[in-house]
């Protein structure tokens, strides 16, 4: 008994000291980056493009490793649920759960990936075509990397030709924007989903009208409400906001992480209407 709870503490721990490590990786190359960027020696010496190039590494391994430890506790969490048979209503009981089971994987990634690409439109991550004028002397496939200078996790970008009419815009911290959101989409979604299906069994009539008006507003598109509102404003005043909306669209859409969580909670909490019990029995 105390060897199996030592490798059940051990299965969660080494997944959140993996979080924790790679957080601080972000964390201390970001203010590095940031100070090389103002340094005029390791400018002068054009080695900027060599620190820009292991910070981006960096970026990616971090977050690889953030996704690949989230993907280890679920994947316990799920192996426990199904050793005890009874999953708990809360996020993290459910969810995973959920996540296993074919019907509501599929509406994870239907939700996700469609809200992906509409965030890599309405950002500018890919850009549809005319996008180069024949006088820019740019010839397609090409890339470039901008590395200095800017806010913290706004460099280096990189800005890829695939054609004339195709191209992506690559931004740190609009990437990373990009796949924490849509993940958290994508798990509202199917939180709802399996809420709605559970609606039979006494969910209220007003609480899926609520939950309908929450998920929809702010997980359906969060970064389209400026478009809404810009439509209320004129031309000129559409072309202001617009442009208001490019300067702090990542802080606006990172807001949203807060309440996509909150939508979560409050979800799973509703659900204790439908199964008094506290829990669901597979």
């Amino acid at each position: 008994m105390r060897l199996e709870l030592v490798l059940r503490r051990d299965s969660v721990l080494s997944p959140l000291v993996s979080v924790a490590s790679a957080t601080s990786a972000i964390t201390v190359s970001t203010v590095a980056y940031y100070y090389a960027e103002g340094s005029p020696q390791i400018a002068a010496r054009g080695g900027l493009d060599t620190v820009a190039l292991l910070y981006s590494a960096i970026l990616v391994v971090a977050c690889l490793t953030i996704a690949y430890a989230f993907t280890r506790l679920a994947m316990a969490k799920v192996g426990k649920i199904r050793s005890q048979g009874v999953v708990g209503l809360t996020p993290g009981s459910l969810l995973p759960y959920l996540l296993s089971e074919r019907r509501y994987r599929t509406y994870f990634v239907v939700a996700a990936a469609a809200y992906g690409l509409l965030y890599c439109y309405i950002t500018g991550t890919v850009a549809l075509g005319p996008i180069l004028a024949p006088a820019s002397g740019i010839t397609p496939p090409t890339t470039l990397l901008a590395v200095c200078c800017g806010p913290p996790l706004f460099l280096p970008t990189l800005t890829v030709y695939v054609t004339a009419e195709l191209g992506l815009y690559l931004v740190p911290l609009v990437l990373m924007l990009l796949v924490s959101v849509s993940i958290l989409v994508g798990l509202n979604f199917t939180l709802a989903a399996f809420a709605f299906h559970s609606r039979a069994r006494g969910l209220s009539g007003t609480w899926v009208i609520g939950l309908g008006a929450v998920v929809g507003l702010f997980t359906g598109c969060p970064t389209c409400a400026g478009l809404f509102f810009g439509g209320f404003l004129g031309e000129f005043g559409a072309i202001s906001f617009a442009a208001v909306l490019t300067t702090y669209q990542p802080a606006l859409i990172a807001l949203s992480v807060p309440v996509l969580l909150t939508t979560l909670y409050l979800t799973s909490r509703s659900l204790s209407k439908v199964y008094t019990q506290g829990c669901l029995t597979i």
